[in-house]
């Protein structure tokens, strides 16, 4: 048998990529304003459910004041207990089915998702049915989960980037529901009792706004069949609105410190306000923060871990939302280089809004791009987010389908332009947890600093 030789001392050519032919897929509406989602998929005896409820954390202020982190408390609440089934039972079930039930909640929505065999997935569905139609929130249930969770935010409150990221996101958004973070903090968790717990599933779990995909081993109509024998009584009614305030670009940078004097490096997170995911410019966003920090090879990368030994990484990402977003540059870095890292950061940013990337890089970040796509559609449960993610940001029916084609249509001119509108280097809100004793003083050559004992 003769052996083909790989000459592994050259880099393989990429021949370019085709666009991804996304499996059709089937919409529908019940009467109670649920939409239904299908993608059938025969290949393996697998089904997976995703179901998106419009009901995420920037709506727990509607619950009351200092009422923080009760959406995702709502949530993993769920699997705590129905009218037949206690939290052992459910836990018992699905792994008795060998199925994975799961539920969270992020800023803008609430999920539970189902995957099971074939022939267990009746069973598993109405697991996932009772628990979104029937949850008893039970007192001694939501102690645990109070408790689990203030242990949780003990542990955080004594780590750099999670103290660092919630100063970041406090003053991107200032007064925005968007300004609080999702799980909420030690006080108002503390506050949270039963009675909001039910008041806030009353007001937000409204079929009206919920989306459910099935993806895999079932038909169209076997899966509408299914959602209205599940789902058609449940009542739908008049949705509460939200009022989201514009966030405006700082007039110019802004640095925060929270001293922790303990600490040995420097948790540093900078960027500023942008916009909302369904954006006209992005996909030509994303490739421009593939070059500048959405990869290892990237230009922050390069600068900062190879070239200065400053750090063991750097990123920087669009964290794109329902109604806002915003761009942020993170890393860690040992004290003692604190400002200098910060120089640097701000120095790319001003490069990158300067000057045309190179033809290489815009190559090889669209090589990546697409090359590391289809490694997102891996999963059963990949693709149901994706559909879910189509439908809730309201992106065009055929996005993945011409998705490679727009890519390949991103040129140096587009990625300057969309740098100059997106990226703003005079304009950052700047967070460090760290010593601020060695280097407060020194960072007021990018703007005013100001040093907080705690948050």
């Amino acid at each position: 048998m003769s052996r083909i030789k790989t000459d592994r001392s050259k880099m393989p050519v990429c021949e370019g990529f085709a666009d991804i032919k996304f499996p059709e897929v089937y919409e529908n509406k019940l009467s109670n304003g649920m939409n239904v989602l299908v993608l059938e998929d025969r290949k393996i005896p697998i089904i997976s459910t995703r179901i998106l409820l419009s009901a995420g954390s920037i709506y727990d202020s509607l619950i009351g004041e200092n009422k923080t982190g009760i959406s995702s408390l709502v949530t993993e609440m769920l699997s705590r207990g129905t009218t037949t089934r206690s939290a052992e039972d459910i836990a018992d079930e699905i792994e008795y089915f060998g199925a994975d039930l799961n539920s969270n909640a992020n800023h803008d929505s609430i999920f539970v998702s189902s995957k099971s065999l074939t022939k267990y997935f009746r069973q598993v569905f109405d697991i996932a049915c009772d628990i979104l139609l029937n949850p008893v929130f039970a007192e001694e249930e939501l102690n645990k989960v109070k408790t689990q969770r203030l242990n949780n935010l003990l542990y955080y409150n004594d780590h750099g980037k999670f103290l660092s990221s919630k100063i970041f996101i406090k003053n991107i958004h200032k007064n925005s529901p968007y300004s609080e973070p999702t799980i909420g903090n030690l006080e108002s968790v503390e506050n949270i009792i039963k009675e909001d717990v039910i008041n806030y599933y009353k007001k937000f779990f409204n079929p009206a706004n919920v989306i459910l995909a099935f993806i895999g081993d079932i038909s169209p109509d076997e899966a509408y069949s299914l959602a209205s024998e599940r789902f058609n009584n449940w009542k739908s009614f008049d949705s509460l609105d939200i009022e989201i305030k514009e966030t405006n670009l700082k007039d110019n940078n802004e640095i925060f410190i929270l001293d922790k004097k303990e600490f040995v490096q420097s948790d540093i997170f900078l960027g500023h306000i942008s916009f909302p995911l369904n954006n006209p410019d992005y996909i030509p966003m994303i490739v421009l923060n593939s070059i500048l920090g959405g990869t290892f090879t990237s230009r922050l990368n390069k600068r900062l871990r190879e070239k200065c030994g400053f750090t063991y990484g750097i990123s920087s990402s669009f964290n794109l939302k329902k109604y806002t977003g915003e761009f942020v540059v993170r890393t860690s870095v040992n004290t003692d280089v604190t400002v200098d890292s910060t120089e640097i950061i701000i120095d790319e940013l001003r490069s990158i809004v300067s000057e045309n990337v190179s033809q290489e890089e815009l190559k090889n970040a669209k090589n990546y791009i697409m090359g590391s796509f289809p490694l997102q559609m891996e999963t059963s449960n990949s693709i149901a987010a994706s559909l879910l993610r189509l439908k809730f940001y309201e992106f065009e029916k055929d996005f993945y389908n011409t998705l490679f084609s727009k890519i390949e249509k991103v040129n140096v001119d587009d990625i300057l332009c969309t740098a100059r509108k997106h990226i703003h280097p005079e304009n950052v809100i700047i967070s460090i947890a760290g010593n601020a004793d060695r280097f407060s003083k020194s960072m007021e050559q990018f703007g005013k600093v100001t040093v907080l004992k705690n948050i």
